[in-house]
């Protein structure tokens, strides 16, 4: 996912709410402890839909949607901090080289 200078500014504006910490985090943790536990329970005890389907259909679904979520909260993360490196990194190589010819990326460097 390549995000734009507007999108982690909106993105890094809403992971600093206090509903971000303390609503949408909270409720993503609970649901992959959720997922966790009905992983951990036989087949017959867990609740429907997962227990009218075959065992290994459920616990694919249920990794699936523990997986998606853990996705949504670290790539959103990971995105702003790789903005942020990147940004940093880009600086670091403007200010050794101020013409920019020593890059290999410019246009005079193809």
């Amino acid at each position: 996912m390549a995000l734009n200078d507007e999108q982690v500014e909106k993105l890094r504006s809403v992971m600093s709410t206090v509903g971000w910490r303390e609503i949408v985090v909270p409720v993503a943790e609970n649901r992959i402890r959720e997922i966790s536990k009905l992983l951990m329970l036989f087949p017959s005890e867990r609740p429907e839909p997962y227990k009218s389907l075959p065992e290994h259909l459920a616990d694919h679904i249920l990794r699936s949607e523990a997986k998606g979520v853990e996705w949504l909260i670290f790539s959103l993360r990971n995105e702003v901090a790789a903005y942020d490196f990147n940004r940093r990194r880009d600086e670091l190589d403007r200010q050794a080289d101020p013409n920019g010819s020593a890059h290999p990326l410019t246009p005079a460097n193809p």
